[in-house]
């Protein structure tokens, strides 16, 4: 727990060794930051990447996003070192939707300071106040539920979601939770510029690349090489087994 304006903010311990699922066109971005002027890469104060704990929740949530479609892997992550981060699903009580109250601990994302990123993030995603972000580095992202997730994935009827595990928020809304992440092992304050040749404390590193269409593929890997932790609702590498 945390003190936040005399409010208790529960933090959760993501471990090292957990698996972060995510569909994007440039995994080393995801890193390192998003490509800038002169061949560097920017990493802001409120930079996020998003990472869902099952490699088919994407399929499901981000099916309106027309260019989701063009893009043809499944990258999986792994975390390099424990990582802090504020909880907001049960049994916490707040959710994403306190950015949208006064003198909160959250903020919409296009209301923080974009830095050296080309823009700011999404109004419909919830960033750190600055005042929690400066006197907590060691937090560096929310375990949450995104509303417009919780919907979609009721709603679909895509064999994919058997065997999906979801979480439930103080608001109600059930789904597989979404991590939000700033890259680094702590957060600064100030940008972070650097060159891919450049040594940067990350938190996690990206462990594989599938094609999107093979499902058997992934499917194989979470059967053999996953294990379920359920009180992050992310799934953890298993060793491979001995020879």
């Amino acid at each position: 727990m945390i003190k936040y304006r005399n409010q208790s903010l529960q933090v959760e311990t993501i471990p090292t060794g957990t698996l972060l699922f995510r569909i994007s066109r440039d995994p080393v971005a995801d890193m390192r930051g998003v490509p800038v002027e002169d061949g560097k890469r920017c990493i802001a104060p409120f930079f996020n990447v998003y990472f869902y704990p099952d490699p088919f929740v994407a399929d499901i949530t981000l099916d309106k996003w027309e260019d989701m479609e063009d893009i043809p892997f499944h990258h999986v992550f792994v975390t390099t070192h424990p990582i802090q981060v504020l909880r907001l699903i049960n049994p916490s009580r707040f959710t994403r939707l306190q950015m949208n109250k006064k003198r909160s601990f959250l903020r919409p994302c296009n209301r923080t300071r974009k830095g050296c990123l080309p823009r700011t993030d999404h109004k419909y995603n919830p960033c750190f106040s600055e005042t929690l972000a400066s006197n907590h580095p060691e937090l560096v992202g929310t375990l949450a539920i995104a509303r417009g997730d919780a919907v979609r994935f009721k709603r679909s009827k895509s064999t994919r979601k058997q065997g999906i595990r979801t979480a439930m928020d103080a608001e109600g809304y059930q789904a597989p939770p979404e991590l939000q992440l700033y890259p680094l092992r702590e957060r600064s304050m100030e940008n972070i510029l650097s060159e891919d040749s450049d040594p940067l404390p990350t938190s996690y590193k990206l462990l594989k690349t599938f094609d999107r269409k093979d499902i058997q593929g992934i499917t194989d890997f979470m059967s053999t090489r996953t294990k379920f932790n359920p009180k992050t609702f992310f799934y953890m590498l298993r060793p491979p087994p001995s020879v």
